[in-house]
């Protein structure tokens, strides 16, 4: 990450718990799982990787992280964003 994200200076790497993915450039979004749903007003980082049929709320900013497969992301303040798993998944 760096002050002014129009120009960036550092290569994006993504930290997953299998290991770590080099992207080998400095522009590089997120990666979103299939069937996750996101609410309005969201803001998400480079190199962030979002896991299948996950819940993001809206407000929530993610920076710098992996979320797990069928995990809700809410953010009840600004300075507090929680990732939990749900007791229930969607049909795969």
């Amino acid at each position: 990450m760096t002050a002014d994200m129009r120009k960036p200076d550092r290569e994006v790497i993504m930290r997953t718990a299998s290991g770590m993915y080099r992207s080998g450039t400095t522009r590089f979004g997120a990666v979103i799982g299939d069937g996750t749903q996101t609410g309005n007003n969201i803001s998400i980082g480079p190199g962030v990787a979002i896991g299948r049929r996950c819940q993001i709320a809206g407000g929530v900013t993610v920076a710098i992280r992996t979320v797990p497969d069928d995990c809700t992301v809410t953010a009840p303040h600004t300075e507090e964003t929680s990732v939990r798993r749900r007791r229930y998944t969607f049909a795969r």
